[in-house]
Protein backbone atom coordinates (compact mmCIF):
# COMPACT_ATOMS: atom_id res chain seq x y z
CA UNK A 1 0.00 0.00 0.00
CA UNK A 2 1.79 3.43 -1.07
CA UNK A 3 2.52 5.88 1.67
CA UNK A 4 -0.20 8.53 1.67
CA UNK A 5 0.97 12.35 2.87
CA UNK A 6 -1.92 12.61 5.39
CA UNK A 7 -0.37 13.00 8.45
CA UNK A 8 -1.79 15.54 10.11
CA UNK A 9 1.79 16.78 11.54
CA UNK A 10 3.80 16.69 8.31
CA UNK A 11 0.60 17.98 7.06
CA UNK A 12 0.89 21.48 8.48
CA UNK A 13 4.60 21.34 8.52
CA UNK A 14 3.89 21.77 4.32
CA UNK A 15 1.27 24.37 5.01
CA UNK A 16 3.86 26.46 7.20
CA UNK A 17 5.63 26.44 4.30
CA UNK A 18 2.75 27.39 2.22
CA UNK A 19 3.31 24.01 -0.52
CA UNK A 20 0.68 21.03 -1.46
CA UNK A 21 0.80 17.55 -0.36
CA UNK A 22 3.14 16.79 -3.50
CA UNK A 23 6.02 19.35 -2.06
CA UNK A 24 7.91 21.44 -4.15
CA UNK A 25 10.84 23.62 -3.31
CA UNK A 26 9.91 26.93 -2.21
CA UNK A 27 13.05 29.77 -2.49
CA UNK A 28 11.46 32.01 -0.13
CA UNK A 29 11.62 29.09 2.73
CA UNK A 30 14.80 28.69 5.25
CA UNK A 31 17.62 25.97 3.61
CA UNK A 32 16.54 23.85 6.76
CA UNK A 33 12.95 23.61 5.78
CA UNK A 34 14.40 22.92 2.07
CA UNK A 35 16.16 20.26 3.01
CA UNK A 36 13.30 18.85 5.18
CA UNK A 37 11.56 18.73 2.51
CA UNK A 38 13.62 16.98 -0.20
CA UNK A 39 14.37 14.69 2.59
CA UNK A 40 11.04 13.66 3.42
CA UNK A 41 9.95 13.80 -0.23
CA UNK A 42 13.02 10.56 -0.46
CA UNK A 43 11.06 9.27 2.43
CA UNK A 44 8.33 8.82 0.60
CA UNK A 45 9.53 7.34 -2.07
CA UNK A 46 11.60 4.91 -0.56
CA UNK A 47 8.45 4.03 1.43
CA UNK A 48 6.27 3.61 -2.06
CA UNK A 49 9.28 1.24 -3.82
CA UNK A 50 10.05 -0.44 -0.32
CA UNK A 51 6.01 -1.29 -0.14
CA UNK A 52 5.38 -2.14 -4.07
CA UNK A 53 8.93 -4.65 -3.50
CA UNK A 54 7.09 -6.31 -0.48
CA UNK A 55 3.59 -6.44 -2.01
CA UNK A 56 5.07 -7.71 -5.10
CA UNK A 57 7.75 -10.31 -3.47
CA UNK A 58 10.30 -8.50 -5.77
CA UNK A 59 13.45 -10.32 -6.77
CA UNK A 60 16.10 -9.07 -9.12
CA UNK A 61 17.46 -11.24 -12.22
CA UNK A 62 20.85 -12.04 -9.86
CA UNK A 63 18.56 -13.31 -7.09
CA UNK A 64 18.74 -10.71 -4.83
CA UNK A 65 15.44 -9.45 -2.71
CA UNK A 66 15.28 -6.80 -0.38
CA UNK A 67 17.17 -7.19 2.62
CA UNK A 68 16.11 -6.71 6.42
CA UNK A 69 18.34 -4.04 6.73
CA UNK A 70 16.76 -1.78 4.09
CA UNK A 71 13.19 -2.76 5.49
CA UNK A 72 14.19 -1.74 9.15
CA UNK A 73 16.12 1.71 8.01
CA UNK A 74 13.58 2.65 6.03
CA UNK A 75 10.43 1.69 8.26
CA UNK A 76 11.88 4.11 11.03
CA UNK A 77 12.41 7.30 9.68
CA UNK A 78 9.15 6.93 8.30
CA UNK A 79 7.88 5.73 11.95
CA UNK A 80 9.63 9.27 13.06
CA UNK A 81 7.45 10.89 10.33
CA UNK A 82 4.49 9.33 11.21
CA UNK A 83 5.21 10.47 14.92
CA UNK A 84 4.83 14.15 14.39
CA UNK A 85 8.53 14.62 14.06
CA UNK A 86 8.53 15.77 10.37
CA UNK A 87 9.10 18.99 10.99
CA UNK A 88 12.77 18.15 12.22
CA UNK A 89 15.50 16.56 10.83
CA UNK A 90 16.12 13.11 12.22
CA UNK A 91 19.97 12.80 13.58
CA UNK A 92 22.68 12.57 11.20
CA UNK A 93 23.61 8.96 11.83
CA UNK A 94 19.33 8.17 11.12
CA UNK A 95 19.78 9.85 7.90
CA UNK A 96 22.73 8.26 6.70
CA UNK A 97 21.73 4.83 7.58
CA UNK A 98 18.17 5.76 5.33
CA UNK A 99 20.35 7.05 2.61
CA UNK A 100 22.30 3.95 2.39
CA UNK A 101 19.06 1.79 2.72
CA UNK A 102 17.44 4.03 -0.53
CA UNK A 103 20.47 3.69 -2.33
CA UNK A 104 20.96 -0.18 -2.53
CA UNK A 105 16.78 -0.18 -3.00
CA UNK A 106 17.03 2.09 -5.64
CA UNK A 107 20.13 -0.25 -7.09
CA UNK A 108 18.17 -3.41 -6.54
CA UNK A 109 15.02 -2.54 -8.09
CA UNK A 110 16.33 -0.37 -11.18
CA UNK A 111 14.52 0.54 -13.11
CA UNK A 112 11.78 0.77 -11.45
CA UNK A 113 11.49 3.85 -9.21
CA UNK A 114 8.83 5.35 -7.40
CA UNK A 115 8.23 7.92 -10.53
CA UNK A 116 7.82 4.78 -12.20
CA UNK A 117 5.20 3.14 -9.77
CA UNK A 118 3.18 6.41 -9.87
CA UNK A 119 3.48 7.13 -13.61
CA UNK A 120 2.01 2.68 -14.36
CA UNK A 121 -0.61 3.58 -11.07
CA UNK A 122 -4.54 3.01 -11.30
CA UNK A 123 -4.44 5.64 -8.18
CA UNK A 124 -6.14 8.29 -8.70
CA UNK A 125 -4.01 10.55 -6.91
CA UNK A 126 -1.53 10.59 -9.79
CA UNK A 127 -3.94 10.93 -12.98
CA UNK A 128 -2.72 13.15 -15.19
CA UNK A 129 -5.56 15.39 -16.98
CA UNK A 130 -5.45 14.70 -20.86
CA UNK A 131 -7.89 14.43 -23.92
CA UNK A 132 -7.10 10.50 -23.63
CA UNK A 133 -7.64 10.09 -20.12
CA UNK A 134 -11.60 10.53 -20.40
CA UNK A 135 -12.43 8.48 -18.33
CA UNK A 136 -9.32 8.68 -15.99
CA UNK A 137 -5.71 6.89 -16.65
CA UNK A 138 -2.07 6.43 -15.82
CA UNK A 139 0.67 8.71 -17.65
CA UNK A 140 1.99 5.42 -19.01
CA UNK A 141 -1.96 4.87 -20.09
CA UNK A 142 -2.70 7.90 -21.59
CA UNK A 143 0.70 7.56 -24.04
CA UNK A 144 -0.11 4.14 -24.93
CA UNK A 145 -3.55 6.17 -26.39
CA UNK A 146 -1.56 8.53 -27.68
CA UNK A 147 0.51 5.91 -29.66
CA UNK A 148 -3.00 3.55 -30.77
CA UNK A 149 -4.21 7.20 -32.48
CA UNK A 150 -1.08 7.48 -33.96
CA UNK A 151 -0.96 3.95 -35.43
CA UNK A 152 -4.50 4.14 -36.55
CA UNK A 153 -3.33 7.64 -38.17
CA UNK A 154 -0.34 5.77 -40.58
CA UNK A 155 -3.13 2.94 -41.08
CA UNK A 156 -5.68 5.27 -42.44
CA UNK A 157 -3.08 6.90 -45.33
CA UNK A 158 -1.96 3.46 -46.03
CA UNK A 159 -5.81 2.54 -46.55
CA UNK A 160 -7.09 5.51 -48.21
CA UNK A 161 -3.88 4.72 -50.94
CA UNK A 162 -4.57 1.37 -51.68
CA UNK A 163 -8.10 2.46 -52.23
CA UNK A 164 -7.61 4.89 -54.69
CA UNK A 165 -5.37 2.80 -56.52
CA UNK A 166 -7.52 0.21 -57.02
CA UNK A 167 -10.76 2.83 -57.54
CA UNK A 168 -9.38 5.14 -59.71
CA UNK A 169 -6.12 2.89 -61.01
CA UNK A 170 -7.62 1.91 -64.10
CA UNK A 171 -10.38 4.15 -64.58
CA UNK A 172 -10.34 7.62 -66.62
CA UNK A 173 -11.33 10.69 -65.58
CA UNK A 174 -14.09 12.81 -67.24
CA UNK A 175 -13.04 16.04 -68.59
CA UNK A 176 -15.91 17.91 -66.68
CA UNK A 177 -14.84 16.17 -63.31
CA UNK A 178 -11.70 17.23 -60.70
CA UNK A 179 -9.00 15.42 -61.60
CA UNK A 180 -7.58 13.08 -58.04
CA UNK A 181 -4.96 11.60 -59.95
CA UNK A 182 -2.24 14.02 -58.47
CA UNK A 183 -4.13 13.66 -55.31
CA UNK A 184 -3.13 9.59 -55.37
CA UNK A 185 -0.02 10.41 -57.11
CA UNK A 186 0.93 12.39 -53.84
CA UNK A 187 -0.08 9.70 -51.63
CA UNK A 188 1.94 6.90 -53.53
CA UNK A 189 5.02 9.40 -52.51
CA UNK A 190 4.04 9.41 -48.98
CA UNK A 191 3.01 5.46 -48.32
CA UNK A 192 6.00 3.88 -47.38
CA UNK A 193 6.45 6.94 -44.86
CA UNK A 194 3.78 5.95 -43.16
CA UNK A 195 3.93 2.14 -43.56
CA UNK A 196 7.55 3.37 -42.01
CA UNK A 197 5.14 4.96 -38.93
CA UNK A 198 3.48 2.62 -38.54
CA UNK A 199 6.07 0.05 -38.20
CA UNK A 200 7.78 2.62 -35.62
CA UNK A 201 4.61 2.56 -33.70
CA UNK A 202 4.13 -0.94 -33.49
CA UNK A 203 7.68 -1.75 -31.93
CA UNK A 204 6.90 1.23 -28.96
CA UNK A 205 3.14 -0.50 -28.79
CA UNK A 206 4.72 -3.60 -27.71
CA UNK A 207 7.45 -2.22 -25.54
CA UNK A 208 4.71 0.05 -23.60
CA UNK A 209 2.71 -2.86 -23.03
CA UNK A 210 5.93 -4.52 -21.94
CA UNK A 211 6.97 -1.36 -19.46
CA UNK A 212 3.58 -1.04 -18.17
CA UNK A 213 3.37 -4.45 -17.33
CA UNK A 214 6.38 -4.40 -15.29
CA UNK A 215 5.96 -0.93 -14.00
CA UNK A 216 9.02 0.45 -15.62
CA UNK A 217 7.45 3.10 -17.75
CA UNK A 218 9.22 6.75 -17.65
CA UNK A 219 8.08 10.00 -18.19
CA UNK A 220 11.53 11.15 -18.68
CA UNK A 221 12.14 8.63 -22.27
CA UNK A 222 8.87 10.99 -24.06
CA UNK A 223 10.88 12.71 -25.82
CA UNK A 224 13.23 9.41 -27.41
CA UNK A 225 9.17 7.96 -28.14
CA UNK A 226 8.87 10.72 -30.32
CA UNK A 227 12.16 10.76 -31.84
CA UNK A 228 11.31 7.11 -32.48
CA UNK A 229 8.11 7.77 -34.34
CA UNK A 230 9.53 10.50 -36.42
CA UNK A 231 12.88 7.97 -37.05
CA UNK A 232 10.57 5.30 -38.34
CA UNK A 233 8.62 7.63 -40.55
CA UNK A 234 12.05 9.35 -42.27
CA UNK A 235 13.13 5.31 -42.45
CA UNK A 236 10.25 4.33 -43.95
CA UNK A 237 10.52 6.73 -46.95
CA UNK A 238 14.33 6.68 -47.26
CA UNK A 239 15.03 3.02 -47.13
CA UNK A 240 13.37 2.36 -50.93
CA UNK A 241 16.11 4.80 -51.98
CA UNK A 242 18.83 2.75 -51.09
CA UNK A 243 17.01 -1.07 -50.62
CA UNK A 244 15.24 -3.09 -53.10
CA UNK A 245 15.42 -6.54 -52.19
CA UNK A 246 16.96 -8.33 -48.81
CA UNK A 247 19.00 -11.55 -48.09
CA UNK A 248 19.32 -13.81 -45.25
CA UNK A 249 21.71 -15.09 -43.62
CA UNK A 250 21.85 -18.25 -45.91
CA UNK A 251 22.35 -16.12 -48.75
CA UNK A 252 19.07 -16.26 -50.24
CA UNK A 253 17.80 -12.66 -51.53
CA UNK A 254 14.57 -11.58 -50.92
CA UNK A 255 12.42 -8.98 -52.92
CA UNK A 256 10.19 -6.89 -51.09
CA UNK A 257 8.20 -4.38 -52.09
CA UNK A 258 8.22 -0.40 -50.82
CA UNK A 259 6.12 -1.04 -48.14
CA UNK A 260 7.21 -4.03 -46.61
CA UNK A 261 10.80 -2.46 -46.82
CA UNK A 262 9.03 1.24 -45.17
CA UNK A 263 7.48 -1.12 -42.30
CA UNK A 264 10.66 -2.82 -41.56
CA UNK A 265 12.53 0.23 -41.48
CA UNK A 266 10.26 1.89 -39.44
CA UNK A 267 10.06 -1.05 -36.80
CA UNK A 268 14.22 -1.97 -37.03
CA UNK A 269 15.80 1.52 -37.36
CA UNK A 270 18.68 -0.39 -37.82
CA UNK A 271 17.89 -1.66 -40.81
CA UNK A 272 18.45 1.84 -42.17
CA UNK A 273 21.07 2.36 -40.73
CA UNK A 274 23.28 -0.79 -41.56
CA UNK A 275 22.40 -0.38 -45.40
CA UNK A 276 23.82 3.09 -45.17
CA UNK A 277 27.05 1.60 -43.76
CA UNK A 278 27.40 -1.17 -46.66
CA UNK A 279 26.42 1.47 -49.71
CA UNK A 280 28.87 3.80 -47.39
CA UNK A 281 31.78 1.36 -47.63
CA UNK A 282 31.11 0.06 -51.12
CA UNK A 283 30.67 3.55 -52.72
CA UNK A 284 33.49 5.68 -50.63
CA UNK A 285 37.11 4.70 -50.53
CA UNK A 286 38.76 3.37 -47.55
CA UNK A 287 40.79 4.62 -45.70
CA UNK A 288 43.01 3.65 -42.81
CA UNK A 289 44.97 5.13 -40.10
CA UNK A 290 48.40 4.14 -41.73
CA UNK A 291 47.54 5.40 -45.16
CA UNK A 292 47.26 9.05 -43.65
CA UNK A 293 50.80 9.01 -41.92
CA UNK A 294 53.91 10.38 -43.62
CA UNK A 295 55.31 7.70 -45.17
CA UNK A 296 58.99 7.34 -44.33
CA UNK A 297 61.57 8.71 -47.18
CA UNK A 298 62.47 5.20 -48.92
CA UNK A 299 66.09 4.16 -48.92
CA UNK A 300 68.30 4.38 -51.56
CA UNK A 301 69.14 1.57 -54.08
CA UNK A 302 72.82 2.20 -53.42
CA UNK A 303 72.87 1.55 -49.98
CA UNK A 304 70.81 -1.57 -50.19
CA UNK A 305 73.57 -3.41 -52.87
CA UNK A 306 76.25 -2.90 -50.36
CA UNK A 307 75.91 -5.86 -48.38
CA UNK A 308 75.42 -7.92 -51.13
CA UNK A 309 78.00 -7.04 -54.11
CA UNK A 310 81.97 -7.02 -54.52
CA UNK A 311 83.86 -4.27 -55.65
CA UNK A 312 84.57 -6.29 -58.98
CA UNK A 313 80.96 -6.62 -59.92
CA UNK A 314 80.68 -2.78 -59.00
CA UNK A 315 83.42 -1.89 -61.67
CA UNK A 316 82.13 -4.43 -64.51
CA UNK A 317 78.69 -2.93 -64.01
CA UNK A 318 80.69 0.79 -64.23
CA UNK A 319 82.23 -0.50 -67.58
CA UNK A 320 79.09 -1.71 -69.04
CA UNK A 321 77.16 1.26 -68.01
CA UNK A 322 75.82 3.14 -70.85
CA UNK A 323 74.78 6.68 -69.16
CA UNK A 324 76.49 9.00 -67.05
CA UNK A 325 73.70 8.85 -64.24
CA UNK A 326 74.41 5.11 -63.61
CA UNK A 327 78.06 5.60 -64.04
CA UNK A 328 77.73 8.41 -61.17
CA UNK A 329 75.78 6.08 -59.08
CA UNK A 330 78.35 2.88 -59.42
CA UNK A 331 80.91 5.33 -58.20
CA UNK A 332 78.84 6.29 -55.48
CA UNK A 333 78.90 2.97 -54.08
CA UNK A 334 82.43 1.96 -55.10
CA UNK A 335 83.33 5.25 -53.22
CA UNK A 336 81.32 3.84 -49.78
CA UNK A 337 82.44 0.44 -50.31
CA UNK A 338 85.62 1.29 -50.34
CA UNK A 339 85.12 3.19 -46.74
CA UNK A 340 84.02 -0.07 -45.25
CA UNK A 341 87.37 -1.80 -46.15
Amino acid sequence: MFFSLKSNCFQSFLESLAMPSTPKINTSSSTLDIIAVKFWNEVVEATELLDYAIASGYEAEDGRKVSPDMISSIKEIHQHLETCEGTKLPPTDEMAKFEKAYYDLSNLMSPITAMTLRDTSDDPRYFEESLFAYSGASVAKIWNRKMMAWTLFFIFIAILQNTLEIAWGKASTPADKLDWSYFQIVLGIFLPFAYGGIGACTYLLKSLHYFIYNRTFDRMRKSEYYNRILLGVVSGGTITLLVSQAETDGGKVITLSASALGFLAGYNTDFLFSAIERITGALLPKVSVESIKKRKPAVSKSHLALNDISVNDLLQKYASASTDEEKTMIATLLERLGKRI
